[in-house]
């Protein structure tokens, strides 16, 4: 009986990515390196110690988040309102795990949208992080939930190995989990 090759799709869970100071944690010292310069645009100097490197990269990454979450909740008090509520969210980045995305929203409350003709001053703009907790407008969670991208599953014969095709799949680019305090669920049940 001749071997047949099988080609599942592997399953993986988009929570199971590392916190940065894990991941940094087990890379070597001249990956550090490289994804110092790589990832977020820092020379490092190599006769520093891994720890110092590790505990400067995340020092970084921790401020980044800081200043886009100021960003965000400023754009958020520009863009909420009785017909777009706030609602707190978990961001995740279905398409390229662990990778953070950044975008204006321009209509319709951005420089000249129909709900505000004469323009903000500043367009409201959103940077969120894979992995971390957001208070967005509800229109932006609805956009970004809508969202979707496409892969492909290649279909095999299983009798003589040979490729019948590829099958399309549609899968959601972000993941934004609601999160509801005791008394939101409560008031949903009632």
């Amino acid at each position: 009986m001749p071997a047949t090759l099988t080609n599942n799709a592997v399953e993986s869970d988009i929570l199971e990515t590392l916190p940065l100071e894990q991941e940094l944690k087990n890379m070597t010292k001249a990956a550090l390196i490289k994804y110092a310069f790589d990832v977020m645009g820092y020379k490092v100097d190599p006769s520093l110690k891994k720890e110092l490197i590790i505990r400067e990269l995340v020092k970084i990454d921790e401020n980044r988040k800081g200043q886009a979450k100021k960003a965000n909740e400023a754009s958020l008090k520009m863009s909420i309102d009785k017909d777009n509520p706030m609602i707190k969210v978990r961001f995740f980045n279905n398409e390229s795990p662990g990778a953070d995305i950044e975008f204006a929203n321009s209509e319709p409350r951005g420089m000249r949208g129909p709900v505000n003709k004469n323009g903000f001053k500043k367009c409201p703009s959103y940077h969120l992080y894979h992995g971390e907790e957001y208070k967005l407008p509800y229109a932006i969670y609805e956009f970004l939930g809508a969202l979707t991208f496409t892969t492909y599953k290649t279909q095999i014969d299983p009798a003589s190995g040979q490729i019948l095709g590829n099958i399309p799949i549609i899968k959601p680019r972000f993941i934004l989990q609601p999160i509801l305090t005791k008394e939101q669920i409560i008031q949903l049940n009632t």
